[in-house]
C-alpha cells in the first residue's frame, strides 16, 4: 500500500487531504533544527523511517523546517537515483497533485 511521508508534523495544517494518496507517516515532530547535532539525529531518526521508501508508490510531502525537508529529500534522492514524487498543495482546487521529481540523470 502506497504511504505518505510527511517531513514534519504541524497542527496548523490538516492532511486528510493527503490520505487519498495513501497511509500517513510522519517523519519528525514539531520542532526547530537548532544545532548541526539536532540535524545529524533527525537525519538518523528520518533514514529509519525511510528506510523502505518505494519511489513507485510512495510520496514525500514537503512541509515543516526547512533543514528537516532537505534531510529528507536527500535521503530520498541517495536511495531512488533522484527519482521520486512529492505532493504539491494546488490552492485553487483545495487538494494535493502529485510531482515527479527526476534528478537522476543531472
Amino acid at each position: 500500500m502506497a504511504r505518505v511521508f510527511i517531513v514534519q508534523e504541524n497542527d496548523r495544517f490538516v492532511f486528510t487531504n493527503a490520505e487519498k494518496f495513501g497511509t500517513i507517516v510522519y517523519l519528525q515532530g514539531f520542532y526547530q533544527i537548532e544545532d548541526e547535532g539536532q540535524a545529524e539525529t533527525a537525519a538518523d531518526h528520518m533514514a529509519a523511517k525511510l528506510e523502505d521508501f518505494n519511489s513507485e508508490i510512495d510520496y514525500l510531502l514537503l512541509v515543516g523546517d526547512p533543514i528537516l525537508i532537505s534531510i529528507a529529500s536527500a535521503l530520498i534522492s541517495h536511495t531512488t537515483e533522484g527519482i521520486y514524487s512529492v505532493l504539491k498543495w494546488d490552492r485553487q482546487t483545495r487538494s494535493y497533485k502529485a510531482i515527479l521529481i527526476d534528478i537522476g540523470a543531472v
